[in-house]
């Protein structure tokens, strides 16, 4: 009987052991990037009105990130180009534009009626993450990956984001 009991006893605290180090194992390092094909840092913008919060990393869907100014030439015409051809992206792809300037409420205001979600990011959290450090630039991502990364813009480069 003393026999089984220390058996049982040992089996416990072997148990208990066995579930405490399996609580206690180093999870694997995540390595970020800047990149395409490397993980996108942590990262969280929220929209204009401070509502909503993204966790740009934790989008599950393929989603066009597009960081612009509302005085920038170049950006007003890239918003231009996909709102005009917005139905070209559903079901593809979800579009987000990233607002830089320090006030996103006179920015939007400036913008205008836009199709798709604004966000605002005037501390540059997502250009710090992934060096795309001017306006317009465009990254894509999905689940925590970069699929796209590029500054600047150039007629009908909305048609790139679709492939």
């Amino acid at each position: 009987m003393k026999k089984v009991l220390l058996i049982l006893l040992v089996l416990c605290f072997g148990l208990a052991a066995a579930a405490f180090a399996a609580e206690e194992a180093p999870k694997p390092e995540i390595k970020y990037g800047i990149n395409v094909g490397d993980n996108i840092k942590p990262v969280t913008v929220s929209s204009i009105d401070g509502a909503k919060k993204v966790k740009v990393d934790k989008v599950a869907n393929k989603t066009l990130f597009l960081m612009i100014s509302s005085v920038c030439t170049a950006c007003k015409t890239e918003i231009q180009e996909i709102s005009s051809n917005i139905d070209r992206f559903k079901g593809k792809l979800d579009v987000y534009a990233v607002v830089i300037d320090m006030d996103p409420k006179a920015a939007s205001q400036r913008l205008g009626n836009v199709p798709f979600p604004l966000l605002a990011d005037s501390e540059y959290a997502i250009g710090n993450a992934t060096n795309l450090m001017s306006t317009p630039s465009a990254l894509i991502v999905e689940g925590g990956k970069i699929l796209y990364s590029k500054a600047g813009y150039r007629t009908d480069q909305w048609k790139e984001y679709l492939k």
